[in-house]
Parts: structure tokens; C-alpha cells; sequence
């Protein structure tokens, strides 16, 4: 469903004709806030343009939330600290805090090498134009014409039965419910490919430890 058919299937459902520009914002804000809503395996990433630096890190573009950080061989994650707390970490190793206020992020302990960064995270997908469509399965599309049309019916200030209809709440959860599903299947399928996994099942020459 490109963004045009959502917003078309929105006017449907509202009974209602709105500005282009306006139906297009109600279209990323539906979409942002349910990306926004947990951590999606379909919008993980992996930043690894970074070295490590005692300066400040610029966050990767469209930065959501962090899952982990890690540098160069090493591969225990980082401890992910309070922002308010990096005084008292600022000479221990292998943590970070994230100054999001001005989309960045330190290493604590006064890093000297230059190993790259493995920052993965989940990032919020590109605003979409009237011919994108969501990079989410095309099953869970109608999740956002629904909440553009919860939203709408919050700044509309016209006769509640012309914007929100409380059966529609009930049809937006149990999409969501399904895509929730969906997503704790690929959390899971991803788990028991690490503790299943025997030693034939490996690639040569890669011990399973």
C-alpha cells in the first residue's frame, strides 16, 4: 500500500477530505508511532562507519533506540549508561552514554585505538511520499490509515462520528497484535538459531563454542 492508498483508504474512513500536505503528515506521524511503539526486528541496523574516539560520536541517521555496541574483535557489548551518570564512569572502559539531546553518543575509559564501531540499533524508516510504500509486510499496512485516523480525530474538533469510530480501535489492536506475533517469531527463530545450533550446522572451520 503506497502512502496515496493509505491516505485515500484514511479520507474513506473518516468521511473526510483533508489537505494533501496534512494527509501526508498524518501519514509519517501514524507510521512513527508504530515503529516507535517497541523494538521491531524490521528496522534493526548496523552503524559501523565509526572508529573509537574520546570525542563525540555523531548517532547513525534515523537513530531509534540501541540494542548494543561493540569495538573491533571484542565482542561483550558495551554497558549502556545514564547520561547523568558519565562522571562517574568517565576512566571505566567498555561503556557509553548518549547525549540525545544533541545526537551523540561517548565512550567512557579515554579510548586510544581506533577499532570500528558495531553499533546496532533500530532506526525509524525515511518519511514516505505520496508513491512510497512502508517497509513493513504489506499485511500490516492498514495499521497505519487507522491511526491516522485515531490521530485526526484528536485535532479535528468536528462531530466525533465523522473521524473516529471506537470499532476501529478494536480492528487497529488486533493488527497490531499480529504484527507484535509476527515479530516475537522473528525474535525467537533468531534465538534458536544461536542455542540449536550444532556443530555440523556451522560453516568449516568455525568452532561452535
Amino acid at each position: 500500500m503506497t502512502a496515496q492508498e493509505m491516505i485515500t483508504k484514511f479520507q474513506t474512513m473518516v468521511d473526510d477530505s483533508i489537505d494533501s500536505d496534512l494527509a501526508l503528515q498524518l501519514v509519517n506521524d501514524a507510521k512513527n508511532e508504530v515503529e516507535g511503539s517497541q523494538i521491531w526486528e524490521q528496522l534493526k541496523a548496523l552503524d559501523s562507519s565509526q572508529t573509537e574516539t574520546a570525542s563525540a560520536i555523531t548517532l547513525p541517521t534515523r537513530f531509534a533506540l540501541p540494542i548494543k555496541l561493540t569495538t573491533g574483535t571484542t565482542y561483550d557489548p558495551y554497558t549502556l549508561i545514564a547520561f547523568e551518570d558519565q562522571r562517574q564512569w568517565r576512566d571505566v572502559p567498555y561503556a557509553f552514554y548518549i547525549d540525545y539531546a544533541n545526537g551523540v553518543y561517548y565512550l567512557t575509559g579515554n579510548p586510544t585505538s581506533t577499532d570500528t564501531i558495531y553499533f546496532f540499533h533500530t532506526k525509524y524508516s525515511s518519511d514516505l511520499g505520496l508513491n512510497d510504500s512502508w517497509t513493513f509486510p504489506t499485511r500490516f499496512h492498514q495499521l497505519i490509515p487507522l491511526k491516522m485516523a485515531q490521530l485526526y480525530y484528536a485535532v479535528d474538533a468536528g462531530e466525533k462520528g465523522r473521524s473516529w469510530d471506537d470499532r476501529w480501535a478494536l480492528q487497529y489492536n488486533l493488527i497490531l497484535q499480529q504484527a507484535q506475533a509476527w515479530d516475537n517469531m522473528l525474535k525467537v527463530r533468531a534465538k534458536r538459531t544461536i542455542t540449536s545450533m550444532r556443530d555440523s550446522d556451522l560453516p568449516k572451520g568455525i568452532a561452535n563454542f
